[in-house]
């Protein structure tokens, strides 16, 4: 009973302690705010960015096989059984000279032209090869490139590595300001307890002569800075679903048209997202609050 009562007057002199500054609680809310939305779009950016590079390398991560024209059904077709024992290989597709030149000519809008005028189909037939992991790409290479019925081989290693090394890159990118504007939050919010402190100097000084338990004392900073944190990444929250709703509906269709990339849903994402903010709102809170009474509070 008497852990309750405790607990209820901590609460109501955080409030109180809210109420006397709020001036400069707004000043931290705002701040949070705009911190936290910093975070918001960072994270979502960085989402996007990972999902397009995982995407492009979904797409790139496959050994192209170009077959000689003189390769025979049967060459061929030993050639796809010997591919599918491979242990590493985990999935073919054959593609026909017929299939091919059917390929090209959809991608031109005047594809009937590719066809026309031409006494012999210039494009060969190959077998796609997708891999379980693309590191094992390199040895299937030089075993098929001595290959008599391979004519040419294509394998975009070097791209997929650029695309891994600028994701790399976005991401650390990313976690470095991400401590940094984590860290300026902190600040905020422990300049604001401090203020607190300040103010209530000769009332902590009484609770100290009569006893009063450091968690009792330093109760209500807590509940203060977590107020704050709290309410500056709600609002970011919402702000922060929002602006991606809104860019999704003006901008998802052209990007995908353009890269082939479909922007990740805000219900997907939401709860992930949700939990974060919350965490981050708490732990910077709770960090800035006890850091500022550990400082000037000698309990």
């Amino acid at each position: 009973m008497r852990k309750i009562r405790s607990f209820k007057t901590m609460m109501v002199n955080g409030f109180i302690s809210i109420w006397r500054n709020k001036g400069m609680g707004l000043v931290s809310i705002v701040t949070i705010f705009a911190v936290m939305l910093i975070v918001g779009i960072l994270l979502l950016t960085v989402l996007n960015i990972n999902g397009f590079v995982q995407t492009i390398n979904s797409s790139l991560d496959k050994v192209i096989v170009y077959l000689n024209d003189d390769t025979t059904v049967e060459e061929t077709n030993g050639l796809l059984f010997e591919l599918s024992e491979k242990p590493e290989v985990e999935m073919l597709t054959y593609v026909s000279k017929e299939q091919a030149i059917i390929k090209a000519q959809d991608m031109f809008s005047e594809g009937s032209f590719i066809q026309s005028g031409l006494e012999k189909n210039p494009f060969p037939a190959s077998i796609i090869i997708e891999l379980k992991n693309i590191d094992t790409a390199d040895q299937m290479v030089k075993t098929l490139d001595t290959d008599s019925r391979v004519e040419e081989i294509r394998y975009y290693k070097d791209l997929i590595e650029k695309f891994i090394q600028v994701d790399r890159v976005i991401k650390i990118g990313g976690f470095i300001a991400f401590i940094v504007i984590v860290t300026l939050s902190i600040f905020v919010i422990s300049n604001i307890i401090k203020v607190a402190i300040a103010s209530r100097g000769e009332e902590i000084e009484i609770m100290k002569y009569v006893g009063a338990s450091e968690s009792f004392i330093k109760g209500p900073f807590v509940i203060e800075g977590l107020f704050y944190s709290v309410l500056g990444s709600a609002l970011s929250l919402i702000t922060v679903f929002y602006i991606y709703n809104k860019f999704i509906e003006v901008y998802e269709r052209p990007i995908y048209e353009y890269v082939s990339y479909q922007l990740i849903e805000i219900n997907e994402i939401a709860l992930d997202i949700g939990i974060i903010f919350v965490a981050i709102a708490i732990g910077i809170g709770s960090i800035g609050s006890l850091t500022s009474i550990k400082k000037y509070l000698k309990v």
